[in-house]
């Protein structure tokens, strides 16, 4: 499963709820910019990715893209990925059968806005910072 379906087949009121559970002074001041990014995500079409989106507890949430190469324990910071990146990459099972798919996408609306709540604040805060070469990883 990607992270789309579960956008898709999430509703956002069990997403919001989720976030304001994780950051509640954050989701309450950017309540507006949240929901605009939800929204934003629906019609927006994945980008194939052979990453797996992991949920780690350690110790609060985080969300970590692996390569998907079954040697390959690499795992990195995601916040300036690509949105369309973010929606195409593959939960991990152990994800899936250890959060609720509201979980798994309020963490990742969280990251995913850790630099800005739309892509071209997110490419200029990635260009500035250097990593990973640009903001389309």
């Amino acid at each position: 499963m990607r992270l789309k379906d579960l956008v898709m087949n999430t509703p956002y009121a069990e997403v919001e709820k989720e976030m304001i559970e994780f950051n509640p002074a954050d989701v309450q001041l950017h309540t507006t910019e949240y929901r605009r990014v939800f929204g934003d995500l629906l019609p927006m079409e994945p980008r194939d990715s052979h990453n797996v989106l992991n949920v780690v507890l350690d110790p609060g949430p985080s969300i970590f893209f692996e390569s998907g190469a079954p040697d390959d324990e690499l795992e990195y910071d995601l916040t300036f990925a690509s949105w369309p990146l973010w929606l195409g990459s593959v939960i991990d099972d152990m994800t899936l059968a250890g959060f609720s798919p509201a979980q798994i996408v309020a963490y990742a609306l969280l990251e995913m806005t850790v630099h800005g709540f739309d892509e071209k604040t997110i490419a200029k805060e990635a260009d500035r910072s250097g990593l990973f070469g640009g903001y389309d990883v």
